[in-house]
């Protein structure tokens, strides 16, 4: 009999491919340029919270702000990230979604979405259905939990 740790283990296993898999679709911008998965969630929360500001970015990614800042100058230079003065603090730095950004991300999430639904097809709408409602306790369980050492 599979122990818990052994299904846990599997489950994060698949959820990883599951998610590399599904998201490979969406990143190429066109035919030159590529979106990696990081610069992809990236794009994904600065467009929920535009005008976020780096501190709020590497918290929200749990990164360093260095490392967030890396990742916004290399999107920066792509011209799908924008930095803005604040109006509150001239020396605050304000992050904002392109107009050529918000083009790709649409056609990023519809490529994204179709190769998700295809994925989903094995499951029956009643599964389906089954499966967002395990997804969604799982989720609601763990925004709940803080992390322990």
């Amino acid at each position: 009999m599979t122990s818990r740790k052994q299904l846990i283990e599997e489950i994060l296993s698949n959820f990883s491919a599951i998610r590399k898999k599904a998201f490979s679709a969406g990143f190429y911008l066109h035919q030159k340029n590529q979106v990696t998965p990081s610069q992809w969630q990236l794009l994904h929360l600065i467009s929920h919270h535009d005008g976020i500001g780096v501190k709020e970015i590497a918290e929200h990614l749990g990164v360093t702000s260095s490392a967030a800042t890396q990742m916004i100058d290399s999107l920066v230079d792509d011209g799908l990230l924008v930095r803005a003065n604040s109006p509150e603090d001239r020396r605050a730095i304000k992050i904002k979604i392109s107009e050529k950004s918000k083009k790709h991300m649409k056609l990023m999430r519809e490529k994204v979405f179709k190769h998700l639904a295809t994925i989903f097809e094995t499951l029956t709408d009643k599964e389906l259905v089954q499966y967002n409602k395990i997804n969604k306790k799982i989720i609601d369980r763990a925004l709940r939990s803080k992390v322990e050492d």
